[in-house]
């Protein structure tokens, strides 16, 4: 049986709603110290095209990769001159040493072979580029969160999506690449109040590919459970607090001169 997919095109016109309650700032600091200053640089699973927008700021040439028609279409109403194309991580549709940066933000867990698109970036790359992927390590063991508290299996789901940084350093040196290194990009600590972070909308299905992974009904469980310590709480006068603590990663590699 294939495993389940997000299918990104059924969600591409709420997915931006995942930026407005969470901070990215570490992942701002990150991008900029790897791209700033280089010329082309390559987003590959860059869905709505936000970080690109961030990185044209820069004033980098941006060009973008999904192989979602949906969320290209609304990278394409944010990105005015950036090239964005469809396709996916292991063939990537760009020229051998094209681009002076390939970045991957909270994407590389849905890519089908993750050594295939360091190959690929290792040939799309030009001498003294540089390759870099941001994202979670939950095999660590160092992250809690209510998602993890709530929904049954996800902790463990996350564990087999996510590869980990050592595999992922494995992966970029058997590329080719050079100084592969990692390093803590953010840590995301959060705290609400979880009626109104509920009402708020924060803990729609869609808001995360954990939750959109789920089954109607294994989502509705979690959410009801939620709810359940919601009321208990409100009846000893109390409030429930919904928390998290993510620790996103870097790791990046360095083409030789």
């Amino acid at each position: 049986m294939a495993e389940p997919r997000v299918e990104y095109d059924e969600i591409a016109q709420v997915y931006d709603q995942r930026y407005v309650g969470n901070d990215y700032h570490g992942i701002e600091k990150t991008l900029s110290g790897l791209v700033r200053g280089r010329d082309r640089v390559l987003e590959v699973g860059c869905g709505t095209g936000r970080w690109l927008d961030v990185m044209r700021g820069w004033g980098c040439t941006v060009v973008g990769l999904d192989p979602s028609a949906q969320m290209l279409y609304v990278a394409r109403e944010r990105i005015d001159g950036g090239y964005l194309a469809r396709g996916c991580a292991e063939a990537l549709p760009f020229e051998a040493g094209s681009c002076d940066a390939v970045v991957v933000v909270n994407a590389l867990h849905h890519f089908d072979h993750p050594a295939r698109f360091a190959k690929e970036a290792m040939r799309v790359l030009r001498p003294g580029g540089v390759v870099a992927t941001i994202g979670l390590d939950p095999g660590q063991g160092a992250d809690s969160w209510y998602i993890y508290d709530y929904f049954n299996d996800v902790r463990e789901s996350d564990c087999e999506r996510y590869p980990s940084c050592d595999s992922i350093r494995g992966l970029l040196k058997a590329a080719g690449f050079e100084q592969a290194t990692t390093s803590l990009a953010q840590r995301m600590k959060r705290t609400v109040d979880a009626r109104s972070y509920l009402e708020r909308g924060e803990g729609a299905k869609h808001t995360t590919s954990q939750l959109v992974l789920l089954s109607d009904e294994a989502y509705s469980e979690g959410l009801e459970q939620i709810w359940r310590d919601i009321r208990g709480a409100e009846e000893q006068g109390q409030s429930l607090t919904l928390r998290g603590d993510l620790h996103l990663y870097v790791t990046s590699g360095r083409v030789g001169p």
